[in-house]
């Protein structure tokens, strides 16, 4: 028994030190080679590419008219009680040029001017200021001239130049005095009343009893003549002029037809330049990442165009009234989707809005929301890129990433880092090729 025992624990120990040798060799065989993952670990790579690194952008955009002017129904005269559309309404489409009646309402003209200064005001006999002063502009343009010595007031020349102006769409100006009938009654009759008080103060002068009140109802009479001219002529009225541009417009909006009730102050008509603009709305950062090196590609339902940025606008695009674009990582990355990585806009309120010019230019049927931009910008020039998290830093600082080798293996490559943006990396490594498969991290 005790001999057959002995046999035994020599076997085990054979066993075991068979077992440590196998794994010592195994240990020696693999010492210098490349890594291996653990057959139980699923290891993610991607694809080492050859391209410029681009910071991608994916916004909302859209097609506007450019320089739009609402025409609006002017207030109601005392004793109208409604405001009827009576002739002319240019439709949709219509050109329109400075000079032309746009529509006419109550039997009144509201007419197309060039005016760099808008309307604000009624502009009466004896006004003055940079509004008068542009109205006078646009009226010389048309050759309704105005005379130099009453530039910036609205003389009897001036007014003569708006009479002539009305005259041209078939119309009567505006008086104070309410009609010109009416006011050439009342200058009869302030003449009138000068020959009667020159008729009194002459027939005093012929009975030898010169009578200085009655010279003095002569000179008054004159001044009551003077001032009743000067105030009650031909006035300009805000409601009846719209500002166009000076060169040719388009009408873009609906316009009722003759017959139609319409409220006062309600839109007419909507004048704008005829060629609509693309522009996409940013957050101010992106605004400020745009160079003259970015391209924008605009997709959406009605057009779609290469595009460049161009200048900045004075307004972008509520948040509240639109929801923002979706993000999208660059295409043919190979990397998992990160949305917050890739300098999309969304869920980030747009504060700045830059003007595209697009090649073909869109056109009027183009107009309208749901358009999306695609802004690159170069970060890096044509290179080796891979994802960032594939890019790893030794104790010493040296950067590396690790290639697929085959069989589940990997090996270290040290790279140089050029640039990064938007979760890639452009990297210089003499030892890394287009097409190679590096991993990359988790979480």
């Amino acid at each position: 028994m005790t001999r057959r025992g002995s046999t035994v624990r020599w076997l085990a120990i054979v066993v075991v030190a068979a077992a440590g040798a196998a794994a010592a060799a195994t240990l020696v065989a693999h010492r210098g080679a490349p890594e291996r993952s653990p057959a139980t670990t699923s290891t993610v790579t991607a694809v080492v590419e050859r391209r410029p690194l681009e910071s991608t952008v994916i916004a909302r955009a859209s097609v506007v008219n450019v320089d739009e002017v609402q025409v609006v129904a002017p207030p109601r005269a005392e004793g109208q009680t409604s405001s009827v559309v009576t002739g002319a309404p240019l439709h949709t489409g219509s050109a329109v040029v400075p000079g032309q009646m746009l529509v006419e309402v109550n039997g009144r003209p509201i007419i197309g001017l060039a005016l760099a200064v808008p309307l604000y005001r009624d502009i009466g006999p004896g006004a003055s200021g940079p509004d008068v002063a542009s109205l006078q502009a646009a009226l010389t343009t048309l050759g309704f001239d105005a005379p130099a010595a009453e530039a910036g007031s609205f003389g009897p020349g001036s007014q003569a130049a708006v009479r002539a102006l009305f005259e041209s769409v078939g119309a009567e100006a505006a008086y104070v005095a309410g009609s010109e009938a009416a006011f050439r009654a009342g200058l009869v009759e302030a003449d009138q009343a000068i020959d009667d008080a020159l008729t009194a103060a002459n027939r005093s002068r012929s009975e030898g009893t010169a009578d200085p009140a009655l010279d003095a109802a002569v000179t008054a009479a004159e001044a009551e003549r003077d001032a009743y001219e000067a105030t009650q002529g031909i006035e300009l009225r805000a409601g009846e002029v719209a500002r166009v541009d000076q060169d040719r417009s388009v009408v873009v909006g609906a316009a009722p037809g003759v017959g139609e009730t319409v409220a006062p102050g309600s839109a007419l008509l909507t004048v704008s330049a005829p060629q609509p603009q693309a522009r996409v709305d940013l957050t101010d950062a992106q605004a400020a990442a745009i160079t003259k090196e970015s391209s924008v590609a605009l997709s959406g339902p009605a057009f779609s165009a290469p595009c460049t940025p161009g200048a900045l606008l004075a307004d972008a695009v509520d948040p509240a009234q639109d929801e923002p674009a979706t993000t999208s990582d660059i295409e043919g990355s190979g990397a998992p989707e990160d949305p917050a990585a890739d300098g999309g806009s969304a869920g980030a309120a747009t504060t700045a809005a830059i003007a595209l010019t697009c090649h073909p230019a869109p056109s009027m049927d183009d107009v309208g929301s749901g358009y999306t931009a695609t802004l690159r910008t170069p970060v890096a020039g044509p290179g080796l890129v891979v994802p960032a998290t594939a890019v790893a830093t030794t104790a010493e600082g040296t950067g590396f990433v690790q290639r697929a080798v085959g069989n589940g293996r990997f090996e270290r490559v040290p790279v140089e880092i050029r640039a990064e943006d938007a979760g890639f990396v452009a990297i210089n490594a003499d030892a890394l090729h287009e097409g190679d498969r590096v991993r990359v991290r988790r979480g």
